[in-house]
């Protein structure tokens, strides 16, 4: 009966600890920037992630076209549930950036320079399809 209690509350531990884990954020797909000008693909072509611009309006910056790739080298910590040691192109300069899962349709990306972490944060949203 002891053995048989034992197993139930080992067992009763584990289902809690899989439940309490947050679920992996899909980066992958076409995201709209916070100020709506661009539309961006994150895809997976190694073990890294990176970013393309796939859409640009007319208002966006003119040192962004179409087929840049704007973020490189991103990883998945999944102690951590955010992606990191990426880096993002913006206006001609390259900052290191981290991705957080605000929930599946909301990405916050966080920018800095060097050992500074001036940083900025924005919000990008999924595109449905």
């Amino acid at each position: 009966m002891k053995k048989l209690i034992n197993i139930l509350v080992l067992v009763l531990l584990f289902s809690v600890k899989s439940y309490g884990q947050s679920e992996k954020c899909d980066l992958q797909g076409i995201w709209l920037t916070n100020n709506k000008t661009l539309k961006i693909e994150f895809y997976k072509p190694n073990d890294t992630y990176q970013a393309k611009v796939i859409w640009k309006s007319e208002d966006a910056d003119s040192d962004v076209n179409v087929g840049d790739i704007i973020i490189k080298g991103l990883k998945y910590n999944s102690s951590k549930n955010k992606y990191e040691d990426g880096t993002l192109r913006a206006k001609g300069t390259k900052l290191d950036c981290e991705i957080l899962c605000a929930n599946a349709n909301e990405i916050e990306i966080l920018m800095w320079i060097g050992f500074i972490k001036v940083k900025k944060d924005v919000v990008w949203t999924r595109v449905k399809n």
